[in-house]
This record gives C-alpha cells, structure tokens and sequence, in this order.
C-alpha cells in the first residue's frame, strides 16, 4: 500500500515500482484509509518538519505551502494523533528528522508514543546561504530552540537523520 497527498509522487511511483498488487492513493496523511481497516507493518513519513519562519525564506518552499508552526512538527503531532489506529503494535514508523525544528518536543513526542526509537548516524551539513543571509530573523529561533545548529568552523551546522520508532506503548 502506497499514499501520499500528491498525485505526482503517486503517478512517479507508479512508473518506478515494478511490484504488483500495490494500491496507491492519493490523500493527506491518513485520509485514504479510512474507509478500510488496515494496520500497517511500516509507516514512513516524509511530511514537512521545518520551521515555519525557516520555511517562508527558503527557496526549497517556492510555492509549496510548510504550515508546521514556530516548532516545525505541526504536522507530525497530527500524523501521530491516529498513528496508532493504523500501525501494528510490533509495527515500525520511520521518520526523517531535520534539526531546522524543534528537536526537542519531536523526541518528547515520539516518546509518547513509542518505547523504542533509534536514530541513525547524524548527517551534518553548512546550512544553506538563505540561511546565514537570514541568521539575525533565525537567531531567536535557535535561541528557543525551534532550530538546532552549531556554529562551528565560522559556520551554522544543521543535520539530518532517520529515527526508526517501535514499541507502542498503548
């Protein structure tokens, strides 16, 4: 089974996956099952987690719309309210995480829900120019922190990883 709210990630999956008896629908977040009572083995998310203010002055954003608030998570706090309706309980829901959010309340959340989450190696990365040219509207953001970089080397440091989460605990 394959969702996603685009109907272009639909259509390129699609054409790139070569397996047969996968259903694919197009819908926001959980919306295209709720008609079935499936549970799922794996759920991976891959919604927006950044920022907002990060979001608006971003280039990666140009026409797309973020709406994940101060904290970046928005949208995976809504995604984690009916997780559990739709995850097995020995199930996996795996997840990308971009420090450009609040760390902190991601993994209190996950918390919540999971006895498990592993993270993977820490990708770090120069964050990107829109950034350090907005770093005097950001610093607030990463003084709450609503944004977690370093500043190393002369540089703003953010990173990517993936959090593999298991366990239920309800």
């Amino acid at each position: 089974y394959c969702s996603d709210i685009s109907y272009e990630a639909i259509n390129t999956a699609k054409n790139n996956i070569k397996y047969k008896n996968i259903e694919f629908k197009s819908g926001s977040i959980f919306e295209p099952w709720e008609e079935s009572d499936l549970k799922f083995d794996i759920i991976i998310s891959d919604v927006s987690s950044i920022s907002d203010p990060v979001a608006k002055k971003s280039p990666w954003y140009e026409g797309v719309v973020s709406d994940c608030d101060i904290d970046g998570i928005k949208n995976i706090k809504i995604i984690m309210q009916d997780l559990t309706k739709y995850l097995k309980k020995d199930g996996y829901f795996i997840i990308p995480i971009i420090s450009l959010c609040n760390l902190e309340k991601l993994e209190s959340k996950l918390k919540e829900i999971f006895s498990n989450i592993e993270f993977s190696k820490k990708n770090n990365w120069p964050v990107p120019d829109f950034f350090k040219n907005n770093i005097k509207d950001f610093q607030s953001l990463i003084d709450s922190k609503n944004v977690s970089v370093e500043y190393k080397f002369g540089s703003y440091i953010a990173f990517t990883c993936i959090a593999v989460c298991s366990n239920i605990k309800k």
